[in-house]
């Protein structure tokens, strides 16, 4: 697992635009340089995030004939919310049916990972969490161990599955990571699903399954009906 935090602020020399800061006057008052300072991160946020969020969304293509789409909502689950995450894969290339191991948080070895950013209340900065797929504990064991992982799509249908990841799960990074800003809910959360397998299925008699990497819509997910963060 992996994470770090995506800052607006001091990005010089990793590509990222920023909007300039005004200096601040020598003779302000304290209270009137942070309030301009926090003004000025926010303004420079913001237009940092305009070109971050739609970059996201346009690596959703279609990759090698395979099209990967997603939606995202908040449910009442058993134990707590939950983040269902319902997606769909289609296929316009020449190797029908598709044969492709299905998105899946299950163990298929990081092949499938869902990447959340979560913005605070201060409306400076992105927290990037990446939730990827589990490992199999036996290191000498083929990449997938179950068959039915792998997905079959015959031409001009589409595949669909779910993921659900619970909310508390990924409250619990956030507020262990960072408690003071997502001691409550984050201002906004979005999510995107990417999928990149490599596993041919050749432990089970050479399914020559499709490889690459694809990405679903950065999704916005609502946090109305959240009752528990």
């Amino acid at each position: 697992m992996r994470s770090y935090i995506v800052f607006c602020l001091c990005l010089a020399g990793i590509g990222f635009l920023v909007a300039p800061r005004s200096p601040v006057a020598a003779d302000d008052k304290p209270d009137d340089k942070a309030a301009l300072e926090k003004r000025q991160a926010e303004r420079a946020h913001a237009e940092w995030k305009k070109g971050f969020l739609p970059g996201r969304s346009q690596m959703a293509k279609r990759k090698n004939g395979v099209l990967l789409e997603a939606t995202a909502k908040i449910v009442a689950g058993k134990e707590g919310d939950e983040i269902r995450l319902d997606w769909t894969l289609d296929y316009t290339g020449p190797r029908q049916p598709l044969i492709i191991l299905m998105p899946t948080l299950g163990d298929t070895f990081g092949q499938t990972k869902v990447v959340f950013y979560a913005e605070d209340k201060t409306e400076t900065s992105l927290y990037e969490y990446e939730l990827p797929s589990l490992s199999w504990p036996v290191p000498w064991a083929p990449f997938v161990q179950h068959k039915e992982l792998f997905l079959k799509v015959e031409k001009g249908k589409k595949g669909a599955g779910t993921i659900v990841v619970p909310v508390s799960k990924v409250a619990s990074f956030y507020k262990e990571g960072w408690g003071k800003q997502f001691k409550e809910p984050p201002k906004e959360l979005y999510l995107q699903l990417v999928h990149a397998p490599f596993d041919r299925g050749e432990g089970f008699g050479g399914l020559d399954a499709w490889t690459g990497e694809v990405y679903s819509p950065l999704l916005k997910l609502s946090l109305d009906k959240l009752k528990k963060w």
